[in-house]
């Protein structure tokens, strides 16, 4: 049997990140490594009653009840049905022509997502060099390559930018 002791108050032990970061290191510790911090972040940025302190919270009469509520939560955090993959290291391996082994860290990383049941989308520093190669990793549904996309229409324009990537994406 697992489990998880929260300490609010840093009163048994300090991790950076907190909250975040113990989710990451959750994550981590059972076999999804490319999904970052930030990722994390937002989706505990709302939803704790200390986000709202003007508010009553009378249902967390006790430690029972406030844990259920966070059950729920942590589950919805932690099973939300895609994720993003950030993919600035496997850009900067491209750039260096050193991409096999960060490559297959994330065809591992997509296997796994859905393996458990998520989506999964790619993006940071994709663009018209390295995205072929990443869009053949099975199952990858989205790419987020607006940056470069915009960077690419300064040089062609907007119309010829699209048109080329649109032409990497069929491809895959």
């Amino acid at each position: 049997m697992k489990y998880l002791l929260w300490d609010f108050e840093n009163t048994l032990g300090y991790r950076q990140g907190m909250w975040s970061g113990t989710l990451h290191s959750i994550l981590e510790s059972n076999g999804i490594q490319n999904i970052k911090l930030e990722d994390i972040r937002p989706f505990l940025n709302i939803g704790f009653t200390w986000h709202s302190p003007d508010t009553p919270h009378s249902i967390f009469l006790n430690g029972k009840t406030w844990w259920e509520y966070m059950n729920e939560y942590f589950v919805e955090v932690y099973e939300k049905d895609r994720i993003e993959l950030y993919t600035e290291p496997y850009a900067t391996a491209f750039r260096n022509d050193n991409v096999e082994s960060v490559f297959q860290d994330y065809q591992k990383a997509t296997q796994k997502a859905q393996e458990i049941g998520l989506e999964v989308n790619a993006g940071h520093d994709l663009n018209l060099q390295n995205l072929e190669k990443f869009c053949s990793i099975s199952g990858i549904l989205e790419v987020s390559i607006g940056h470069a996309l915009i960077a690419d229409a300064l040089e062609v324009g907007l119309f010829t930018a699209v048109q080329e990537y649109l032409k990497i994406l069929s491809l895959n």
